[in-house]
């Protein structure tokens, strides 16, 4: 939704593209208010692995969406 600060990802999600860098791509698609949208991709979106005990991590959107291409 538009305003949205971060995105959460799970650690499956994570170690899944470390593990496999080049089979996993993150989409991110901004919903706006007048229905419309803006779909972004990203390779090789993590640079390392999460906190040992931590399932999900948080990370900022506009940070993501600069490593990305738009769609």
């Amino acid at each position: 939704m538009e305003g949205q600060d971060y995105i959460t990802v799970t650690k499956n999600e994570i170690m899944h593209t470390l593990n496999k860098p080049d089979s996993y791509i993150l989409a991110i698609v901004k919903f706006k208010a007048d229905g419309s949208h803006t779909l972004h991709y990203i390779t090789q979106p993590f640079a390392k692995e999460p906190d040992i005990g931590k399932r999900t991590r948080n990370y900022d959107i506009q940070m993501m969406l600069e490593k990305g291409t738009r769609q």
